[in-house]
């Protein structure tokens, strides 16, 4: 069997044309993950928060609405660092609430910014554009195989210049080629239910051959 991610593509098939409209505008969300930090920081905790939160201010200075997701308790963490940069944001919680309201939520998000698969793989599923905060290889790992690393930043490499290269990917990703990444987003969905259809067909014969 041939191994994709799936979440993106049980969305689009569960909801299909049931999806709630995009009511988009102008807005952008940021999840941080603190979960196995030391391994996912390493010794420069501080300053990639401190660079991440810099970085956001830049975005919000642009004229954009700020939300800031937590997918766990833990993820609230990074409040703190937002509020020192004086900037104005929303805290979203999506740790207790439905699935359908997870889907409702990321539909009203123009570009995710996110450290969870889930804060990257679902808003992908609904068209939004994504720029993956990576500090393992899980989160390349996705973007590989849909063609678009160069949606991707590792927090770990130069963070002395981090703000500026999150600021500036933001730009190239969803300004300056936002046309350009939502042709790629729905190609990549349609390439990943492919395989999916390909896959469940090759279980059903298997299921059939034991029967």
């Amino acid at each position: 069997v041939v191994y994709q991610p799936c979440t993106t593509t049980l969305i689009r098939q569960l909801y299909g044309e049931a999806l709630p409209p995009r009511t988009a505008g102008n807005s952008v969300a940021l999840n941080m993950a603190f979960d196995r930090e030391k391994m996912r920081f390493g010794n420069e905790q501080e300053k990639i928060l401190e660079q991440t939160a810099l970085a956001m201010k830049a975005i919000s200075q642009k004229g954009y609405k700020i939300s800031y997701v937590c997918h766990l308790d833990g993820d609230r963490r990074f409040v703190s660092y937002l509020k020192r940069q004086g900037m104005p944001f929303a805290v979203v919680n999506l740790t207790s609430i439905s699935f359908s309201d997870i889907i409702k939520f990321y539909s009203s998000v123009d570009m995710v910014l996110g450290m969870r698969g889930h804060a990257q793989m679902v808003p992908f599923g609904v068209n939004c554009d994504i720029l993956s905060l990576g500090t393992h290889d899980k989160m390349r790992y996705f973007l590989e195989d849909i063609d678009a690393l160069d949606w991707h930043i590792d927090l770990r490499e130069n963070v002395d210049t981090l703000s500026e290269r999150i600021v500036s990917r933001f730009e190239e990703i969803h300004e300056r080629k936002h046309e350009e990444t939502q042709r790629r987003l729905v190609e990549q969905q349609q390439k990943l239910w492919e395989v999916t259809r390909k896959n469940l067909d090759i279980i059903a014969k298997i299921k059939k051959d034991r029967n």
